[in-house]
């Protein structure tokens, strides 16, 4: 898309040298598949996922995430049904005749995940903000205190999370899995945070289910260009 502007493009193409070739064939096979077979996920796999999620980068290296990894029929099959309910009790307090088609076409969003060999919660907990804490015990010239605030609106310990979530799906792309990240199943995000045993200092951010796919999702829905989404500056 773009190259230094003192180095022509095939001198900088050939300085690069790829850390893992096919990296980018990676990216571009993963999919967001929805039907799973049954098979269950071998632990040496699963441990590979979580490794992966355990090298994504986190502001101060606080590594902020908790993932839970839910793999119980029965489980897996209460929290389907605890999402469907909720979803029933919204659908009802929409006037009949009023988004009947759109409230069926996405239902289906909302309680698939229960369908997967292996469902991963992926949560992460709010941690003091230590700049604002130095920072507390300053003051200025005149006495007067200082205030900072680095993390309202900001939230680094979900922007970590949702980068070890990526490491994960990729991983499991990379070894012929397929996966999803849904937020749907959120609308009962306390009942599924108590099904699972979650603390109260934790919250939900995202649902990743995984397994084989049984599924052919068809060709990949187009991309946007690089300049709808991307401005270079200098």
């Amino acid at each position: 898309m773009a190259s230094s502007a003192s180095t022509p493009p095939t001198e900088a193409a050939s300085e690069t040298s790829e850390r893992a070739p096919g990296f980018l064939d990676v990216l571009r096979a993963r999919r967001s598949i929805r039907s799973f077979r049954s098979d269950p996920i071998p632990d040496a796999v699963i441990d590979q996922l979580l490794e992966a999620a355990s090298l994504a980068p986190s502001a101060c290296n606080r590594q902020p995430w908790r993932f839970v990894l839910v793999r119980d029929r029965d489980l897996l099959a209460r929290m389907g049904e605890t999402v469907k309910a909720r979803f029933d009790e919204i659908r009802a307090a929409i006037p009949a005749g009023e988004l009947d088609d759109e409230l069926e076409m996405f239902r289906v969003f909302f309680s698939f995940f229960e369908t997967a060999p292996l469902v991963v919660v992926a949560c992460y907990r709010e941690l003091p903000d230590l700049l604002a804490r130095i920072v507390k015990r300053a003051s200025r010239g005149d006495g007067a205190p200082v205030s900072a605030d680095t993390t309202t609106g900001i939230h680094p310990e979900l922007q970590g999370l949702s980068l070890a979530v990526m490491s994960l799906v990729l991983t499991a792309t990379n070894l012929g899995l397929a996966t999803t990240v849904t937020t749907g199943p959120l609308i009962a995000k306390k009942q599924l945070g108590e099904l699972i045993g979650l603390s109260r200092h934790w919250q939900i951010a995202t649902m990743v289910p995984v397994g084989w796919s049984d599924d052919d999702p068809g060709p990949r829905p187009k991309r946007k260009d690089f300049e709808q989404f991307a401005t270079i500056i200098g």
